[in-house]
Parts: C-alpha cells; sequence; structure tokens
C-alpha cells in the first residue's frame, strides 16, 4: 500500500474517534450545565 493511503486512513480514523469523544463529552457536559443554572 502507498504511504499516503495509510496516512490518510490514519487521519481519518483519528479524526472519527476525535469527533465520536468530542460529541459524548458535550451530550455529558451539556445536562450538567443546565442543571447548574
Amino acid at each position: 500500500m502507498n504511504k499516503q493511503l495509510l496516512l490518510t486512513a490514519c487521519a481519518v480514523v483519528i479524526i472519527s474517534i476525535m469527533t465520536i469523544v468530542g460529541i459524548n463529552i458535550l451530550s455529558q457536559s451539556i445536562p450538567r450545565l443546565n442543571l447548574e443554572r
């Protein structure tokens, strides 16, 4: 396989994991902010 293909595949996997983690953190932190108000 090309190194560029491997790099792009790794980047896509990392970005998808980061977005999923970020959405989970946001969905968990939003109710806490609403409760504090």
